[in-house]
Protein backbone atom coordinates (compact mmCIF):
# COMPACT_ATOMS: atom_id res chain seq x y z
CA UNK A 1 0.00 0.00 0.00
CA UNK A 2 1.38 3.38 -0.99
CA UNK A 3 1.69 5.88 1.85
CA UNK A 4 0.96 9.49 1.12
CA UNK A 5 3.14 12.38 2.19
CA UNK A 6 1.80 15.54 3.73
CA UNK A 7 1.40 17.14 0.33
CA UNK A 8 -0.67 14.18 -0.88
CA UNK A 9 -3.52 15.20 1.41
CA UNK A 10 -3.78 18.88 0.53
CA UNK A 11 -7.14 20.22 -0.48
CA UNK A 12 -7.92 21.42 -3.97
CA UNK A 13 -7.46 25.16 -4.37
CA UNK A 14 -11.14 25.75 -5.11
CA UNK A 15 -12.36 23.89 -2.03
CA UNK A 16 -12.73 25.96 1.14
CA UNK A 17 -11.60 24.22 4.30
CA UNK A 18 -13.09 24.65 7.78
CA UNK A 19 -9.54 24.91 9.17
CA UNK A 20 -5.96 24.56 7.94
CA UNK A 21 -6.19 20.87 8.87
CA UNK A 22 -9.54 19.15 9.16
CA UNK A 23 -11.14 15.81 8.46
CA UNK A 24 -13.22 15.42 5.29
CA UNK A 25 -17.01 15.50 5.33
CA UNK A 26 -17.29 11.75 4.72
CA UNK A 27 -16.19 11.24 8.35
CA UNK A 28 -19.27 13.18 9.49
CA UNK A 29 -21.44 11.16 7.11
CA UNK A 30 -19.99 7.94 8.50
CA UNK A 31 -20.79 9.11 12.03
CA UNK A 32 -24.38 9.91 11.06
CA UNK A 33 -24.86 6.54 9.32
CA UNK A 34 -23.44 4.71 12.33
CA UNK A 35 -25.70 6.75 14.62
CA UNK A 36 -28.79 5.85 12.59
CA UNK A 37 -27.75 2.20 12.64
CA UNK A 38 -27.27 2.38 16.41
CA UNK A 39 -30.69 3.98 16.83
CA UNK A 40 -32.39 1.29 14.74
CA UNK A 41 -30.54 -1.39 16.66
CA UNK A 42 -31.64 0.08 19.99
CA UNK A 43 -35.27 0.15 18.81
CA UNK A 44 -35.12 -3.46 17.63
CA UNK A 45 -33.37 -4.53 20.84
CA UNK A 46 -36.12 -2.89 22.91
CA UNK A 47 -38.90 -4.46 20.84
CA UNK A 48 -37.48 -7.98 20.68
CA UNK A 49 -35.43 -8.10 23.89
CA UNK A 50 -32.17 -9.00 22.14
CA UNK A 51 -29.32 -8.29 24.50
CA UNK A 52 -26.62 -8.98 21.91
CA UNK A 53 -28.15 -6.39 19.58
CA UNK A 54 -28.33 -3.95 22.46
CA UNK A 55 -24.58 -4.30 23.07
CA UNK A 56 -23.80 -3.99 19.37
CA UNK A 57 -25.96 -0.87 19.16
CA UNK A 58 -24.07 0.78 22.00
CA UNK A 59 -20.82 -0.07 20.22
CA UNK A 60 -22.11 1.56 17.03
CA UNK A 61 -23.25 4.57 19.02
CA UNK A 62 -19.78 4.95 20.55
CA UNK A 63 -18.16 4.76 17.08
CA UNK A 64 -20.69 7.26 15.79
CA UNK A 65 -19.90 9.75 18.54
CA UNK A 66 -16.16 9.27 18.01
CA UNK A 67 -16.45 9.95 14.26
CA UNK A 68 -18.57 13.07 14.74
CA UNK A 69 -16.29 14.41 17.50
CA UNK A 70 -13.21 13.83 15.36
CA UNK A 71 -14.78 15.55 12.36
CA UNK A 72 -15.93 18.52 14.41
CA UNK A 73 -12.97 19.05 16.72
CA UNK A 74 -9.74 17.68 15.27
CA UNK A 75 -8.28 20.73 13.54
CA UNK A 76 -5.20 22.89 13.12
CA UNK A 77 -5.54 26.64 12.62
CA UNK A 78 -2.63 28.87 11.64
CA UNK A 79 -2.37 31.94 13.84
CA UNK A 80 0.46 33.59 11.96
CA UNK A 81 3.62 32.48 10.22
CA UNK A 82 5.16 31.22 13.44
CA UNK A 83 2.35 29.66 15.53
CA UNK A 84 -0.64 27.36 15.19
CA UNK A 85 -3.43 25.99 17.38
CA UNK A 86 -4.10 22.25 17.47
CA UNK A 87 -7.50 21.10 18.67
CA UNK A 88 -7.76 17.44 19.69
CA UNK A 89 -10.82 15.29 19.00
CA UNK A 90 -12.06 16.04 22.52
CA UNK A 91 -11.83 19.79 21.86
CA UNK A 92 -8.71 20.60 23.90
CA UNK A 93 -6.82 23.46 22.24
CA UNK A 94 -3.05 23.82 22.48
CA UNK A 95 -0.95 26.53 20.91
CA UNK A 96 2.40 25.55 19.39
CA UNK A 97 5.21 27.30 17.56
CA UNK A 98 6.59 25.92 14.30
CA UNK A 99 10.07 26.47 15.76
CA UNK A 100 9.29 23.86 18.45
CA UNK A 101 8.68 21.03 15.96
CA UNK A 102 11.13 18.25 16.76
CA UNK A 103 10.19 15.50 14.32
CA UNK A 104 7.49 13.84 12.26
CA UNK A 105 6.73 10.13 12.59
CA UNK A 106 4.75 8.18 10.03
CA UNK A 107 2.32 5.66 11.55
CA UNK A 108 0.15 3.06 9.79
CA UNK A 109 -2.78 5.46 9.37
CA UNK A 110 -1.52 8.88 10.41
CA UNK A 111 1.37 11.24 11.09
CA UNK A 112 2.49 12.20 14.58
CA UNK A 113 4.10 15.61 14.82
CA UNK A 114 6.25 16.00 17.95
CA UNK A 115 6.11 19.62 19.03
CA UNK A 116 7.77 20.75 22.25
CA UNK A 117 6.39 18.46 24.97
CA UNK A 118 3.26 17.58 23.00
CA UNK A 119 2.08 15.59 20.03
CA UNK A 120 -0.13 16.55 17.10
CA UNK A 121 -2.10 13.81 15.33
CA UNK A 122 -2.64 14.24 11.58
CA UNK A 123 -4.77 11.49 10.06
CA UNK A 124 -3.97 10.41 6.50
CA UNK A 125 -7.55 11.28 5.55
CA UNK A 126 -7.17 14.83 6.87
CA UNK A 127 -7.22 17.71 4.43
CA UNK A 128 -4.39 20.22 4.84
CA UNK A 129 -4.22 23.75 3.51
CA UNK A 130 -1.31 24.66 1.28
CA UNK A 131 0.05 27.29 3.75
CA UNK A 132 0.15 24.66 6.54
CA UNK A 133 1.94 22.11 4.36
CA UNK A 134 4.47 24.74 3.28
CA UNK A 135 5.22 25.73 6.90
CA UNK A 136 5.58 22.08 7.98
CA UNK A 137 7.85 21.23 5.05
CA UNK A 138 9.90 24.37 5.60
CA UNK A 139 10.46 23.48 9.25
CA UNK A 140 11.09 19.75 8.73
CA UNK A 141 13.36 20.10 5.70
CA UNK A 142 15.35 22.95 7.23
CA UNK A 143 16.05 20.67 10.24
CA UNK A 144 17.23 17.88 7.90
CA UNK A 145 19.63 20.23 6.10
CA UNK A 146 21.06 21.48 9.40
CA UNK A 147 21.65 17.91 10.62
CA UNK A 148 22.95 16.79 7.25
CA UNK A 149 20.88 13.62 7.31
CA UNK A 150 17.69 12.16 5.95
CA UNK A 151 15.54 13.04 8.96
CA UNK A 152 13.73 10.95 11.51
Amino acid sequence: MRRRGLRGSTAAAETALRADMCLPDWVLLLGIVLGVGAGLGLICAALYDWNALLLASFGLLALSLYAVLCWKNQTIRLLDGERFVYRSFLGTETEYAFADIRRLRRNADSWTLFVGDGKVHIDFAARLSEPLVEKLEERLFSRRKKRGGKGS
